[in-house]
């Protein structure tokens, strides 16, 4: 039976979230690990043990050719696609419970309360959208096909009516209004702005401003038409401008974010190369013996995947300058751009 797919893996733990265990038990502590499935292509495997009866749970899902990377502040939980993990009627049960999480009118949140009901509402918007995309592009009216679940045969039993087009689009622009009386993300910080974040502030909106104006949009405010290819550029441009890592968006100052930054270019050769296995373990071994070198040069431990590189004190650490220019050589060995991460060859 083939493998299911999580678009994202925010996709795939919401899924496992919704899944409850034969006990009834819907927590479950997990971990994950790249597969390689019975076909050759890429895969997750998240595993876990019941809190509540101890019975093993093991998730397993097929991935998308192409990784998905979730821009700062946005939620997104599928691209195009509609999703195989959760029907229409789970999606708008998800969005409801984010959004009861949030105060009615929260204007006036500030700090982390804020930043917490604006990630709410933006999953709840998120939800909704991914309901409409089971809609037809000829019709108004929710097919019965995109309900399975228990609560899906439930929402069929009792009528589609708010599946309709326009009560999902209302519904979406109530979480919309919303979202935008929590104030911009901005307003608070620029009660506190220095004169070097407000000149950073304004070189960040005209190079915005320029990107729009190459690709001819209008609004710079409204993502829902950018390409995915605009979407690129323009987070790799305000990477840059920052003064972080364009590929990954870590920070250059600091060596965890380099080596997180390593990591990511066996991920990225996995996910690239999951059919061409010797290609594969020819790129991966490149980018491995430039780390090994630089190891056994500064002294610096062997990391694995899996360890918290933020929980690693800085000073223990070799600089991030020569930890970045590890990263960057790794990648030219393994055929990407030193700076993008792409693959060049």
């Amino acid at each position: 039976m083939t493998a299911p797919l999580a678009r994202t893996s925010l996709e795939a733990h919401l899924y496992i979230d919704l899944t409850p265990c034969e006990c009834g038990e819907l927590k479950l502590p997990r971990s994950s690990a790249a597969i390689t499935l019975p076909d050759g292509s890429p895969g997750a495997r998240y595993t876990g043990t019941c809190p509540s009866c101890g019975r093993s749970r093991v998730f397993e899902f097929r991935l998308p050719e192409r990784e998905f990377q979730q821009m700062p502040d946005e939620v997104t939980y599928g691209v195009r696609e509609r999703s195989e993990l959760i029907d229409a009627a789970q999606w708008v049960a998800v969005a409801a419970r984010y959004s009861a999480m949030v105060p009615a009118r929260p204007r006036g949140l500030t700090g982390e309360a804020r930043r917490i009901a604006r990630t709410r509402l933006a999953a709840a918007i998120a939800a909704i959208t991914e309901a409409e995309r089971f809609l037809p592009d000829d019709a108004d009216d929710m097919p019965e096909s995109a309900f399975w679940s228990a609560e899906g045969r439930a929402a069929v039993a009792a009528g589609l009516d708010r599946f309709h087009r326009w009560a999902l689009a209302e519904v979406r622009s109530s979480y919309e209004d919303r979202f935008d009386d929590t104030g911009s993300r901005w307003d608070e910080a620029r009660s506190r702005e220095t004169p070097e974040d407000e000149a950073y502030r304004e070189r960040r909106h005209r190079l915005r401003l320029e990107w729009a104006e190459r690709h001819g949009i209008t609004d710079i405010h409204n993502d829902r038409h950018w390409t995915e290819a605009q979407r690129l550029e323009l987070r790799r441009a305000e990477r840059e401008l920052a003064g972080l890592d364009v590929a990954t968006g870590a920070s250059l100052l600091r060596t965890p974010g380099a080596l997180g930054a390593f990591d990511s270019v066996g991920r990225a050769i996995f996910f690239r190369f999951a059919e061409e296995p010797a290609e594969r373990a020819r790129r991966t071994a490149a980018a491995e013996a430039v780390r090994a070198r630089w190891c056994e040069q500064t002294g610096c431990a062997v990391w694995g995947v899996d360890d918290d590189l933020s929980a690693i004190p800085d000073d223990d650490l070799p600089p991030p300058e020569s930890a970045w220019a590890m990263v960057r050589a790794a990648r030219e060995a393994a055929g990407m751009d030193p700076r993008t991460g792409d693959f060049v060859k």
